[in-house]
C-alpha cells in the first residue's frame, strides 16, 4: 500500500494530465488518486464488515460451517471487490462504472444495505455496520457516511456488470 502523501505528490506534480490507456479510457492522476481512495475505502469497510460477520458466527452456537467458508473465502484475498488499484485496475473500473451507468445499474440505500448485510452473512446487524463505519473514517481522513456509502454502490454496480457480462458469455 502506497502511503496517501505519494498520491498527493503524484496529483501534485503531475497536475490533471491524462493518462493514455486508450482512446475512452483516459483519467488524470487527480482521477487515479480518487479512484484509488474510494475503491481503497469500500474494501476497508467490506473486510471490516466481513471480520465482524466471521466473528458474530464463531461465537453463535450454531453449527454455520458454510457461511463461515464463505466469509473466510472473503478475508483470504488480497482485496474484498478483487480487482485493485493499479491504473489498469483502475481504468477496467471506470469503465464497468460507465457501462452500469449506460444500463441504468443504480442502488438504492436500502438495496445496499442490503448486498451488504448478504456479503456478510446477514451476520452484521445495523449497529454493527454503524461501527465498521466509524472505523472506516478514522482510517481515511476523506471518509464520510455518503463517501463510504459511494464507494461500496460503485463496488457493488461493478461486480453486477461483470456477473452479467459473464453469464453472457
Amino acid at each position: 500500500m502506497i502511503p496517501n502523501f505519494l498520491f498527493l505528490a503524484v496529483v501534485f506534480f503531475s497536475g490533471s494530465q491524462p493518462l493514455q490507456t486508450g482512446k475512452d479510457n483516459e483519467l488524470s492522476a487527480k482521477e487515479i488518486a480518487a479512484l484509488k481512495t474510494q475503491r481503497n475505502i469500500a474494501d476497508a469497510y467490506m473486510r471490516q464488515a466481513t471480520q465482524m460477520a466471521l466473528d458474530n458466527l464463531e461465537k453463535a452456537a450454531k453449527d454455520k460451517k458454510t457461511g463461515k467458508e464463505t466469509l473466510q473465502k472473503h478475508l483470504s484475498r488480497k482485496r474484498y471487490f478483487d480487482s485493485g488499484t493499479d491504473v489498469k485496475e483502475l481504468v477496467e473500473f471506470k469503465r464497468q462504472l460507465k457501462e452500469a451507468d449506460e444500463a441504468k445499474i443504480k442502488l438504492t440505500d436500502p438495496a445496499l444495505q442490503e448486498l451488504i448485510k448478504a456479503a456478510a452473512e446477514h451476520q452484521v446487524d445495523s449497529k454493527g455496520l454503524q461501527k465498521v463505519e466509524q472505523d472506516v473514517m478514522k482510517q481515511y481522513a476523506e471518509a464520510t457516511s455518503q463517501t463510504i456509502l459511494d464507494a461500496l454502490a460503485a463496488e457493488f454496480r461493478a461486480r453486477i456488470i461483470r456477473e452479467l457480462t459473464a453469464k453472457k458469455k
